[in-house]
């Protein structure tokens, strides 16, 4: 699969989507330079979606992306 976000984006919107038992919310990304956490406004509303309940898994292309 190709690294471009849109790429990224279209596969897993797909994925979600044909499977029954999940749910699709929508897509949390940032464009920021590595390391950064505060700045990270998608980062940011992702969690506060998972502490409110929205959101009860999380899919991502590397577990790297939340370090």
């Amino acid at each position: 699969m190709p690294h471009s976000l849109s790429a990224q984006v279209s596969y897993y919107s797909e994925y979600i989507q044909s499977h029954g038992d999940l749910e699709y919310v929508g897509v949390y990304s940032d464009e920021v330079l590595t390391g950064t956490k505060d700045s990270r406004s998608g980062f940011q509303q992702l969690f506060a979606d998972c502490r409110s309940g929205k959101i009860d898994l999380v899919i991502t292309k590397s577990v790297s992306r939340f370090a």
